[in-house]
């Protein structure tokens, strides 16, 4: 089990997306037992109210926007979300060949996947190796003095995801 991170910086206002759309690799699944496990962690971005994210499909996250006006903005601003997920156990062979996440912005809520034509853009990040700590994780560990290693603790600590939407 591992805790994902995933997020995006817009440089300038937008006022055309319904929804955000994480497709994970072949594999790996969200562990999202009940909605307080998504964190919103920049408050800013305009969720939609009551139920913001859809997991009835457990390897996506879509992220469901502000659907109060007929159309929301989105400021320029870097915007975080945060999640459990389970990675394919148990060795390096169990890892995609393919692993690459889409983070896909779309302008209708019902996108499922990036191919969907009401994807405006998607951004493929490649992924992490197994037991890879995420850059933010190591930053911590290096300030906070000598790490302890235990061979038989399996410790995945995130997935850092960026995307830069400049249009």
């Amino acid at each position: 089990r591992t805790q994902i991170l995933f997020g995006l910086t817009f440089t300038r206002p937008t006022s055309e997306f319904q929804a955000l759309l994480l497709n994970f690799p072949y594999g790996f699944t969200h562990d999202i037992q009940n909605p307080t496990q998504v964190e919103n962690i920049n408050r800013n971005f305009p969720v939609s109210s009551g139920q913001w994210m859809e997991t009835s499909d457990i390897d996506k996250l879509k992220i469901l926007l502000d659907d109060t006006d007929d159309s929301t903005t989105i400021f320029a601003d870097t915007y975080r979300f945060s999640f459990p997920a389970r990675v394919p156990c148990c060795g390096e062979n169990d890892m995609p060949r393919s692993n690459v996440w889409y983070l896909s912005l779309c302008t209708l809520a019902s996108c499922t996947n990036h191919t969907d034509r009401s994807v405006k853009v998607t951004f493929p990040m490649a992924g992490f190796s197994l037991n890879e700590l995420a850059p933010e994780a190591l930053r911590i560990t290096a300030s906070r003095g000598p790490r302890i290693s235990c061979p038989s603790l399996f410790v995945l600590l995130g997935l850092v995801l960026s995307a830069t939407l400049t249009s």
